[in-house]
């Protein structure tokens, strides 16, 4: 799912180059420059693989020591405004907060034990966002992006053969939709809020310049 998505992604860079080259001509291009902070993270591709192998292995029983979920990210996009409808660029972040999940082989064991926790978590994605209603002041779009995303992930094993103790390192392939956004455009400054899914986080909200 996630790999179609990605072709989606592709496609629609390609419609907005073409519409780019289309409207070379036209004064309505402009540049922007975002500073975003999302509340409420998605499990990673990487941590989720794994978290699905140590249930697999028997260990179906896990303790989180905060609520599932939270988490809170920051980034910084750029953005070439070719249209009034196409803007392309690219949004590199980096995560915060993440949980610690110990697993155990049952509800009432203690041993043995897999301690799991995700941090360094970095991202780097070409983005696009389309606008479908602009106004005066308020505008309305969709964005899509995709791209790498960095993580460690830090096992404790507790009287297990089947773990070890250590920090991997993960690149996987992942992706962001953000379905619902608005942002308040003051010509040179303004806000922008976003609903959306993936490596950027669930609520986000930040400050625009445009230049």
């Amino acid at each position: 799912m996630k790999h179609l998505f990605l072709i989606v992604i592709l496609l629609m860079l390609n419609l907005g180059i073409a519409s780019a080259r289309r409207d070379s001509l036209n004064n309505v291009s402009r540049h922007e420059v975002r500073v975003g902070f999302a509340a409420f993270l998605v499990e990673n591709k990487a941590l989720g693989d794994y978290n699905n192998e140590i249930s697999e292995s028997g260990f179906n029983s896990h303790v989180v020591d905060e609520e599932d979920g939270c988490g809170t990210s920051m980034s910084i996009e750029y953005y070439y405004h070719i249209n009034k409808t196409f803007a392309l660029g690219a949004l590199f972040g980096k995560q915060f907060g993440h949980n610690n999940v110990s697993y155990f082989t049952g509800p009432d064991s203690h041993m043995p034990r897999v301690d799991v926790k995700e941090s360094n978590v970095l991202y780097a994605m070409p983005a696009m966002k389309v606008y479908w209603l602009n106004t005066r002041y308020v505008n309305f779009y969709v964005k899509l992006a995709g791209g790498l995303v960095r993580s460690s992930i830090k096992t404790k094993a507790y009287e297990t053969p089947l773990f070890t103790s250590g920090t991997k390192d993960y690149l996987t392939l992942e992706s962001h939709v953000s379905f619902l956004c608005c942002e308040l455009d003051l010509k040179r400054f303004g806000m922008h809020y976003e609903l959306g899914v993936g490596a950027q986080g669930i609520f986000i909200f930040g400050l625009n310049c445009n230049f």
